[in-house]
């Protein structure tokens, strides 16, 4: 009974090792804050980073994460324009890649995070006017209870993307908006 105890117990940490280990071999860049942005509705504060990692078949993902959060003035005007403008605006977070011509792609919005209240990802394949190159580069959460939103809470979006190919460079961009919705969509 002994030797079966021990053996379930080499087992486990052998186990839990190879995960460790897959762990520890993927790569995050440095993290990046950054101050008040331009909008009266954008955060005072928010820190970046991203982070790299292989599949089992060694396709490369990229995972672009941000935290932010508000004054009291930005949250009052958040909830302004979502009370008195017609139709109502919502609060709009995106990452997206530049220039848009490159071949990395957004997975799946259900690969997306967000302590947002009520977030609704989204993700496009732009420039949407001239119909896109096949690639998702940009990807969206929106707030859908804005009047939820704290000042001086620490919010979160993480989304993911595949690289498909490491050249051209591209470069991931942070932005706020306010938004409109439209059909199914509320970056409008």
């Amino acid at each position: 009974m002994k030797k079966i105890i021990i053996l379930i117990a080499v087992f486990i940490v052998l186990l839990s090792l190879s995960f460790c280990s897959k762990v520890f071999a993927d790569q995050c860049s440095p993290t990046e804050d950054w101050g008040e942005q331009v909008g009266t509705y954008s955060p005072d504060w928010g820190r970046t980073v991203m982070y790299e990692y292989n599949d089992s078949e060694y396709n490369l993902y990229v995972s672009p994460q941000a935290r932010f959060r508000f004054t009291q003035d930005a949250i009052d005007t958040i909830k302004n324009y979502y009370w008195w403008h017609f139709p109502p605006l919502y609060y709009t977070f995106d990452i997206s890649t530049f220039p848009y011509n490159t071949t990395v792609s957004a997975l799946n919005t259900t690969m997306y995070y967000s302590t947002l209240p009520s977030p609704h990802f989204d993700r496009d394949d732009d420039p949407e006017e001239s119909g896109g190159n096949g690639y998702y580069d940009e990807t969206e959460v929106t707030c859908l209870s804005p009047l939820s939103m704290l000042a001086n809470t620490d919010y979160r979006f993480d989304s993911r993307f595949r690289v498909y190919f490491k050249s051209p460079k591209t470069t991931f961009t942070f932005n706020s908006q306010m938004s409109s919705w439209a059909g199914s969509e509320y970056d409008t």
